[in-house]
């Protein structure tokens, strides 16, 4: 994932992340649920990408517009 490629890049440093609106969404608007439950499902197994999410909590994201056309 290209994500995680570049929190790898920058790790121990200051960072910016541009980005489209899902990564940005997932952390701003799931993050506080995702915590809330511990990054357990309803079923009370891990949440398949927990990790890349605790990592994201760590990190300013910043949108941009998508790169398509119609």
């Amino acid at each position: 994932m290209a994500l995680r490629e570049a929190l790898q890049l920058v790790e121990g440093k200051r960072a910016n992340i541009y980005t489209q609106g899902i990564v940005l969404g997932s952390k701003h608007d799931y993050e506080p649920i995702w915590k809330a439950r511990d990054f357990l499902t309803s079923a009370g197994t891990p949440f398949k990408h927990g990790t890349l999410v605790i990592e994201l909590m760590e990190v300013r994201i910043v949108k941009v517009r998508a790169h398509t056309i119609w």
